[in-house]
């Protein structure tokens, strides 16, 4: 008897639950796909752009060595944020319909970005892009 009402017990917190959460979803108001991708965009921004800042610039140049493992050719932490920004210029060019440059295409950002300082302004001004960008595109 204990396990019947055990069971049903389960049932009807299930049944609550989806009941619960069918009437959350209906409440709140839907989202476009612009204010869906910039609130994606704003949350990895809010964890990249920080932990750029947070590494020392004598950091930057950090790529683990053949004692790792099997890391040859890998890039550099500075290469990597490079990289990320440069995707976000290339995708807000996509978006906007402008030409990718090189150096978004290729994914390396301009060889003339070399210190913290350069990189930090580039990756921070690569999501500004990609906001504007993705802020166009419900009013196409």
């Amino acid at each position: 008897m204990k396990k019947t009402n055990d069971i049903i017990a389960l049932m009807v917190l299930v049944v609550c639950s989806i009941v619960a959460h069918a009437q959350t979803d209906k409440s709140r108001p839907q989202r476009s796909i612009a204010e869906t991708l910039d609130s994606w965009i704003t949350t990895v921004e809010r964890h990249v752009v920080p932990a750029a800042d947070a590494m020392p610039e004598d950091k930057y140049a950090f790529a683990p060595d053949q004692a790792c493992g099997e890391f040859k050719g890998v890039r550099t932490f500075a290469q990597q944020v490079k990289h990320l920004a440069a995707n976000n210029y290339g995708i807000a060019a996509l978006i906007t319909g402008r030409e990718r440059t090189t150096d978004t295409a290729n994914e390396t950002g301009p060889d003339s970005v070399r210190t913290k300082a350069e990189i930090m302004e580039y990756v921070k001004g690569s999501f500004t892009a990609l906001h504007e960008a993705v802020a166009m595109i419900d009013k196409r």
